[in-house]
């Protein structure tokens, strides 16, 4: 039983089919069906899900399992015959119902750490990994273990976990701040300005009567200008400008409460 039959996570009708891995004589302890793997596919190293377990292939040259993603099953075997009944009765691809199924946080970026969760003796090989440590990087347990089925061990009693350091998706938004300089630089500025310099007199003075910060979102739309009429400001070293972050929040809306909606008399009935 060293031969694995694979989903590969390639969203394609020509690819939708289980595909025979060898498993590499250091994973034989741990891979059951419903895990991920990373195998090779044509050039690429690509991620899929165990189906199946098998003795025997018909194919004669098989190429190896390279990585385990899970040390337990992220998808049951019910979620396999419900994810395999669904693609089949609704014509969708293997690949995207196991993919609906998985929680979001596996489909994110992300790390992996193993903590130590209880007192218990572990192996000595982990022991000496964690060192009075509470945490160490996955990378490091796997690549130092003489066998991943240590750390599948303790997993399975508890005394260690893994944990998923994701990395958000959501880009940072930031926008552009205008500051002025001292008031009095302002003054001398616009008495020192000629008269046809008529938008950069309207800036210094907007900025004169208020002097702070301004976002340039907002100055733009207050004064109907653009960056071409700041720049010989900025230049002077009458303006300076930052980048700052925007904190999204999520209550800054205004949401109209719902009401009950009437039923028709087939509802009611």
């Amino acid at each position: 039983m060293n031969i694995a039959r694979v989903i590969v996570d390639v969203p394609a009708s020509v690819v939708n089919q289980t595909f025979d891995y060898r498993i590499p004589e250091r994973f034989i302890p741990i891979i059951q069906p419903g895990m991920r793997v990373i195998i090779p596919f044509g050039p690429r190293k690509i991620s899929g899900f165990v189906m199946e377990i098998i003795a025997e292939s018909e194919f004669d040259q098989l190429r190896d399992i390279v990585d385990v993603l899970d040390l337990s099953p992220v998808l049951t075997n019910e979620l396999l015959q419900v994810g395999k009944w669904l693609a089949e009765d609704t014509v969708s691809l293997y690949i995207t119902t196991y993919q609906a199924m998985l929680p979001q946080v596996l489909k994110a970026k992300y790390d992996k750490e193993v903590i130590r969760t209880s007192d218990a003796t572990l192996h000595d090989e982990l022991e000496s990994l964690f060192n009075n440590k509470e945490t160490v990087s996955y990378e490091k347990v796997t690549s130092t273990l003489s066998s991943i089925s240590i750390l599948k061990e303790a997993i399975e009693t508890g005394a260690v976990k893994i944990n998923y350091l994701v990395t958000s998706q959501a880009k940072k938004q930031y926008e552009t701040i205008f500051e002025p300089v001292d008031r009095k630089q302002l003054i001398i500025a616009v008495d020192e300005l000629s008269p046809q310099a008529t938008r950069q007199r309207e800036i210094l003075t907007f900025f004169i009567d208020k002097h702070q910060p301004i976002s340039q979102r907002i100055l733009y739309r207050t004064l109907s200008i653009n960056r071409a009429n700041l720049n010989p400001l900025i230049k002077k070293g009458l303006l300076t400008t930052r980048k700052e972050e925007v904190y999204r929040d999520p209550y800054a809306r205004d949401i109209e409460q719902t009401k009950n909606l009437t039923l028709t008399e087939e509802q009611q009935n």
